[in-house]
């Protein structure tokens, strides 16, 4: 219930500033209420597909890079087994050392891979989400709506089908901020 209400402050916080006085006299009081499901309208859009595209891209050339520094750890690993018997002491520390080296700097690398995934994800959405804020607003507006909730599964119990504003809303972001019609770029 806590989660609802948090909810709806912040639904009413998008609409901060917009009173029923502003409503032209001869508009009826705003009676409806819908919802949209936030996640699936950015990631819906054109322009959202199209970053997030990118960013899948960025992941992929970095794992790839990832995969050849663990693919040249396991060679050195799999030679030192065979061969630590043969070595003298120097150089069986010496290839330790080499492969707690790398152990390091591949599992430094792979959190700092999740880190910057996880900025540039954000850095998406909040780009995105600011402008889906900015529709939602005139969407509510011009179509006479209380309020429009935020829905995430298992928040609301029930949302009547023609409630969820998820479709007309990307509708309106695509034609409100079109993009260009280019391939995704490669990292």
């Amino acid at each position: 219930m806590r989660r609802i209400f948090l909810m709806a402050v912040f639904v009413s916080g998008i609409f901060h500033g917009v009173s029923l006085a502003q409503q032209p006299a001869a508009k009826p009081a705003p009676t409806k209420v819908g919802a949209v499901d936030i996640a699936r309208a950015l990631g819906d859009t054109a322009e959202g597909q199209r970053e997030f595209a990118n960013v899948q891209n960025w992941v992929n050339a970095q794992q790839d890079a990832l995969k050849r520094e663990e693919t040249e750890y396991n060679a050195l690993r799999n030679r030192y087994m065979q061969d630590q018997l043969k070595m003298s002491a120097e150089a069986r520390a010496d290839t330790e050392r080499q492969l707690q080296d790398r152990e390091t700097r591949l599992r430094r690398k792979q959190e700092d891979l999740n880190q910057e995934l996880g900025l540039r994800r954000q850095a998406i959405v909040n780009r995105l989400g600011t402008k889906l804020q900015g529709v939602i607003q005139q969407y509510a507006l011009d179509n006479n709506y209380l309020m429009i909730l935020i829905a995430q599964d298992g928040l609301l119990a029930y949302l009547a089908p023609g409630a969820d504003l998820t479709g007309q809303l990307v509708k309106l972001y695509d034609a409100k901020y079109p993009i260009a019609a280019s391939a995704p770029k490669k990292p």
